[in-house]
């Protein structure tokens, strides 16, 4: 998918990509398409949600993403889900916060502020906002050193095709298609199948 012909065709944009690389690019198509975006993100019992109202009125008085972290931070600088384990309540929580966010911005009613982070800690029950200011040294607000064209989501994804799977004895299962009562009873199936 080339996000930077798609983005155009939409008046908000969701993001709930799980590595720095996804987030900041699509942070700075939107910036640069004047799109408003809603960021969720997760770690172990926390949970992250920003909105970015970069519409045409608005966008050049509102600090973005890299007035924070000028530079994308390196794939290392934290756990990733597998390695740090995530509560698995937590992107329910933060999805749906997004939503809420979402439901607000399309009924022009009070949202989070641009330059706003919410911090959800599920693990206490705690929550607080940050705030940060517009960096007169922004490479993004200030259009320079950042790379903002050519972005296609999907490079590094690992894809497997039917054909392959069939060749290797592995079977699919539409749980798409099976009544929510007796997702359960095929999952068991399935795991029964394959002892």
């Amino acid at each position: 998918i080339d996000l930077t012909s798609e983005l155009h065709t939409y008046d908000l944009i969701i993001d709930c990509s799980d590595n720095f690389k996804t987030k900041f690019s699509l942070h700075d198509l939107c910036f640069q398409n004047k799109k408003t975006l809603i960021q969720g993100s997760i770690h172990k019992f926390e949970g992250q949600i920003q909105l970015f109202n970069f519409s045409k009125d608005i966008a050049p008085e509102k600090p973005c993403l890299r007035c924070l972290w000028p530079k994308t931070p390196a794939k290392s600088c934290v756990q990733t889900c597998s390695e740090a384990g995530v509560l698995g309540v937590v992107p329910g929580v933060i999805g749906s916060l997004q939503a809420a966010e979402a439901i607000k911005f399309l009924l022009e009613l009070p949202t989070l502020n641009t330059g706003e982070t919410l911090i959800i800690n599920l693990f206490n029950f705690s929550t607080q906002k940050i705030k940060w200011s517009i960096d007169k040294n922004c490479p993004l607000c200030q259009q320079k050193d950042v790379l903002l064209t050519n972005f296609s989501y999907g490079e590094s994804v690992f894809e497997v095709s039917f054909q392959e799977l069939e060749k290797n004895d592995c079977h699919f299962i539409d749980l798409t298609k099976v009544p929510d009562s007796q997702v359960l009873k095929q999952i068991s199936k399935i795991n029964d199948q394959a002892k």
